[in-house]
Order: C-alpha cells, then structure tokens, then sequence
C-alpha cells in the first residue's frame, strides 16, 4: 500500500492567486485542483489523494450586485473553476448567509440562494444550470445562514470549457426596488473526481 494514502494537501491563496502548498511526508504534490475566483473575498482547502478531491471555500463577503428594479431581484457571482475534464461530483454541502452592503436592505428581508454551473441570468432559480450543484433554498432572513446539500451525485463534461462554482441569488420583491450590493459569507463544500480531459 502506498505511503500516501490519507494523507492531505492543503492548499492556500496568497494576494495574487499564487498557491503555497503543505504536504504530508511521502505525498507526491497536488494534480489537478480547481482556481478561486478571487482571494480577496474567497479562501480555498484542497485535500484528497489525486484521485478524490475535497474542496472548501469559505466565502467572505463575496460580492454579488443584485437587480431588482421590478419584481424578483437576481444576481450571481463565481467562485471557483474545476480543472478542465469530465467532473464527477459526488456531494455538495453549503451553509451560506448575506451581508447587507446596502441601506435599502435589511438582514431581515427574505430570499433565496443556490450554486450552480451558470450564474442566474432572470428572476427565477429554476434553470437547471442555476442549481445543478445546490438546489434552491429558503434564506429568510437572509441574514440568517442556512444549510443546503446537493441532493444525489453528478458528472459534468467540462471537457471544452471548463465548468465553474456559481453562487446565485434571489431576493424577494417585496424587499427590493432597484439594484443593490450584497456579500455571500459561510462555507461550501465539493467532493469530486475528474475522470480525465479528452
């Protein structure tokens, strides 16, 4: 049995996306990881053995502009690219909450997140790609954080183009009359192999 077997990269971010890694003795370097979309607002855990990945993202105020001039208001932000290949993703947990960055928002209105392999394009969380790695979740009061978990596991083809980590928002008509700034804070967690590019 090799050496290495349960044994964990971690993987961080400095200010310019460079990656500073920290192995485990015997352990040959990570192959494969995905990119944050920013290390400002988004910091990354990659552990596994090559084969199987965990990947954490701890969002940190991440911003997201969400328009709602009429009705429903919707806005998205990406976090996180895998590497290209066909994505098995067997499981997805996400625990999220939404600061206020603006004063026509409170932290008691209400709305909805979900992640996706797209970033939300209308009023409505019911496209496949908005939700195919997290389904839509009740956050109300959006500044309450809230957990979420993909449902059964999925493959992607991010053979051509590689596939990406969105977060999506709604928030209720009732609490939004324009477009206003929001931050996404809390934890998401992807398990996943890459069955290999072609």
């Amino acid at each position: 049995m090799a050496d290495n077997v349960g044994l964990t990269n971690k993987i961080s971010y400095g200010p310019g996306n460079e990656q500073s890694i920290e192995s485990g003795v015997g352990l040959v370097d990570p192959v494969g990881v995905g990119a944050i979309a920013s290390s400002t607002y988004i910091t990354v855990r990659e552990e596994g053995d090559n084969v199987v990945h965990k990947t954490t993202l701890t969002l940190d105020a991440l911003p997201v502009s969400v328009v709602g001039a009429t009705g429903v208001g919707f806005g998205g932000a990406l976090a996180y690219t895998f590497p290209e290949g066909r994505i098995n993703v067997l499981g997805v947990t996400a625990s999220l909450s939404i600061d206020v960055l603006s004063s026509n928002l409170e932290a008691a209105d209400g709305g909805d997140f979900g992640i996706g392999t797209a970033i939300v394009a209308d009023a409505d969380l019911g496209d496949a790609t908005d939700i195919d790695l997290c389904p839509t979740t009740s956050i109300d009061p959006i500044g309450t954080a809230v957990g979420a978990a993909l449902v059964a596991s999925a493959q992607f083809d991010g053979t051509s183009t590689a596939k990406t980590v969105n977060v999506n928002i709604l928030i209720d008509d009732a609490d939004i009359g324009g477009t206003e700034a929001i931050g996404v804070d809390g934890t998401i967690t992807i398990t996943w192999i890459n069955h290999g590019d072609y």
